[in-house]
């Protein structure tokens, strides 16, 4: 539902997010939760890095990258850069 649009160096997200990975899972968050109404989760996964950088928890991502399921762990948090991930995440549709 999410593609990775980049990836900022040496930010929470460049160990384990890179740039045109699919996100099938971000945390709580999936394209077919039925308590979230419209195509655009993007706001969700906003909502769910600032609770858990509020309470040093990870977030739990299942990604497609280069056809291959992968699942990783993201603990949002500040750094020098701007957001609380370091990453820019974009709508995708198939």
């Amino acid at each position: 539902f999410a593609r990775v649009n980049s990836v900022a160096p040496n930010s929470p997200s460049s160990l384990v997010l890179e740039k045109d990975d699919l996100i099938l899972q971000f945390g709580t968050v999936t394209k077919t939760d039925p308590t979230i109404s419209g195509n655009n989760l993007l706001p969700e996964i906003g909502t769910l890095v600032v609770q858990a950088a509020a309470s040093n928890d990870s977030i739990e991502i299942h990604l497609l990258r280069q056809q291959q399921t992968n699942i990783v762990s993201l603990t949002p948090q500040p750094w020098h850069g701007r957001g609380l991930l370091g990453c820019h995440i974009v709508n995708y549709e198939e």
